[in-house]
């Protein structure tokens, strides 16, 4: 929990919230309340199998290599567009090395996921 903290602490100065969706599932967007796809971008990511990962709202997800400044990546995806980007755009998954995740290392990350949750959801700011 304490990385979801600092990451969420880490962002909060640029008027980026985090929260938790479901268990392990960090929203991170610049929305009150609920996110809506077309009030600006937003993503969710999880910290499972001892590495960071970000998804999308289409269910495209990416590795985040370890070492990678996780709170600039999150800015550099907050900063593109004005609505929910469905992949992160070549150059930020470019400039950050991300791994586009096979449907069977989704699987494994949402399993981790399920076999780590908690009941009840928590706000991170």
């Amino acid at each position: 929990m304490d990385s979801y903290r600092q990451l969420a602490a880490a962002l909060a100065g640029d008027g980026i919230r985090c929260y938790f969706q479901t268990a392990g599932q960090m929203v991170v967007s610049a929305q009150e309340g609920p996110v809506w796809p077309d009030r600006g971008n937003s993503f969710w990511v999880t910290r499972t199998t001892s590495r960071w990962h970000l998804f999308t709202w289409a269910s495209v997800g990416y590795r985040i290599p370890e070492g990678a400044d996780v709170a600039r990546l999150c800015r550099a995806c907050m900063a593109y567009g004005s609505s929910a980007m469905p992949r992160v755009p070549a150059h930020i998954a470019g400039e950050f090395a991300l791994i586009d995740l096979s449907d069977d290392e989704i699987d494994v990350v949402f399993a981790e996921m399920d076999k780590h949750a908690k009941p009840g959801a928590a706000d991170v700011t």
